[in-house]
């Protein structure tokens, strides 16, 4: 399957998106429910170990798609690797981590969690639950 979608395409270098390019997506997932991704035409690989989700990422990578699409289980097993080789790319692909279709991780919040305490300098204090 074409893993493209006429869409708007997202230049970093230039800053805009563009109407009318054609932008590639695939999604690397652990479980076979993330083949409903392919109904807007993106590819899916499920993976079954963490050899096959490092695989599945640098093949990613080598074949140029604009967007990959992990979700939590994947994105935990090669995130030391992305954040090695996203560094060294001039203009990294985007990257979206999305809940586990298993079991919900909160990997992502963490991430967030993360950028937004370094952001303003200080680790920011966790409060749940509260109105």
């Amino acid at each position: 399957m074409n893993a493209s979608c006429e869409t708007f395409n997202y230049f970093p270098a230039h800053g805009f998106w563009e109407q009318g390019d054609l932008m590639t997506l695939v999604v690397i997932s652990m479980s076979e429910v993330a083949r409903v991704f392919e109904l807007i035409g993106a590819d899916c690989v499920i993976v079954r170990n963490t050899d096959e989700a490092i695989k599945a990422f640098r093949e990613a990578l080598d074949k140029g798609y604009d967007v990959l699409v992990l979700d939590e289980d994947v994105a935990e097993l090669v995130e030391e690797m992305r954040v090695k080789i996203f560094r060294e790319m001039k203009e990294p692909p985007a990257y979206m981590v999305i809940p586990s279709f298993t079991k919900m991780k909160g990997i992502r919040l963490n991430q967030l969690y993360n950028m937004v305490s370094k952001a303003v300098g200080v680790r920011l204090r966790w409060q749940s639950g509260q109105s």
